[in-house]
């Protein structure tokens, strides 16, 4: 095909619905005017209960969660580019270089990625200009005295509540990491496909 992408019968497995939902989000930002390609993402994370007793997780001591992350980088419209479920004891930073390396293995074009103040260091430095991209880092200012919205990272928070209202997403019901991913790439689908 002329745009690079493979027909959906060469594609195997699980990656289907990966397919599926990249080509619904092209069809989103064209709808809203926008190139197909995504230049820009935003990324964060999710700390969520685990509901199985036998699944691999961990305690997020900063969140006092004992369950699984969710690892998202999102377009500027807030719809899904790439997703990585791990145990919520691991760093966020330590995750976001293996979640850029799939973000570009799935993703071609993206220019930037703007991330909170838990994303700094060299590590992720190091990873974003070895993937080909630049990491803008949004903090929040403290001494506001009423609610503001933060530029760029409210995009990626809305994107959470989107997925918190499918029931499936509420705690992590998975035994396994992959069929957690999926389960966010099915809320994301679902999502797009109300917008286009």
């Amino acid at each position: 095909m002329a745009d690079g992408l493979l027909p959906l019968q060469q594609v195997e497995g699980m990656e289907v619905i990966e397919e599926v939902m990249h080509r619904l989000r092209e069809l989103a930002r064209k709808k809203r005017g926008k190139n197909a390609g995504a230049s820009a993402g935003i990324i964060d994370s999710q700390s969520v209960k685990s509901g199985l007793p036998n699944a691999m997780k961990g305690f997020d001591g900063n969140k006092k969660v004992n369950g699984r992350k969710r690892h998202i980088v999102t377009d500027t419209n807030g719809w899904l580019l790439a997703v990585l479920v791990h145990s919520a004891n691991l760093h966020d930073g330590t995750m976001a270089v293996l979640l850029f390396r799939r973000l570009r293995e799935s993703i071609h074009g993206i220019l930037a990625v703007f991330a909170d103040g838990g994303y700094r260091g060299k590590l992720v430095e190091n990873a974003a200009k070895a993937l080909g991209f630049t990491i803008g880092i949004v903090m929040r200012t403290d001494n506001a005295e009423r609610f503001k919205v933060v530029p760029k990272r409210w995009v990626v928070e809305r994107s959470f509540a989107w997925m918190n209202a499918h029931r499936r997403l509420s705690k992590d019901y998975e035994f396994l990491c992959e069929s957690a991913e999926t389960m966010v790439q099915l809320s994301a689908i679902k999502i797009m496909l109300n917008k286009i």
